[in-house]
């Protein structure tokens, strides 16, 4: 029983140490991501939108105002995806650096 559980911890900690060394590598270096993790994360965004447009329902009153506000300020709906990206690359480069951006 001692052996065993001597096992099961031992495992449990190379697993955690191991995790903890993946999740620091995949961690962004820059603050807002290279133009490569921006495009890709707007090619994940795009692609679980199914064709669906970020501002939500493109027959509503909503989307057709969003839009305006968009045109109005010389942005697109592919702006919004990257700036949304950058937002996610941001919070994750800060968690992955101790909870301070550097």
């Amino acid at each position: 029983m001692a052996v065993t559980l001597r096992v099961a911890l031992c495992a449990a900690m190379i697993f955690c140490t191991a995790s903890a060394a993946l999740a620091r590598g995949s961690a962004p270096d820059l603050p807002y991501g290279t133009p490569a993790q921006q495009q890709q994360c707007v090619a994940n965004m795009e692609a679980g939108l199914h064709g669906q447009s970020i501002l939500g329902s493109r027959d509503t009153s909503e989307y057709i105002q969003d839009r305006g506000n968009l045109d109005s300020m010389g942005m697109t709906e592919y702006d919004v995806m990257v700036g949304r990206c950058m937002d996610r690359i941001y919070h994750h480069y800060v968690h992955a650096h101790g909870g301070r951006a550097q």
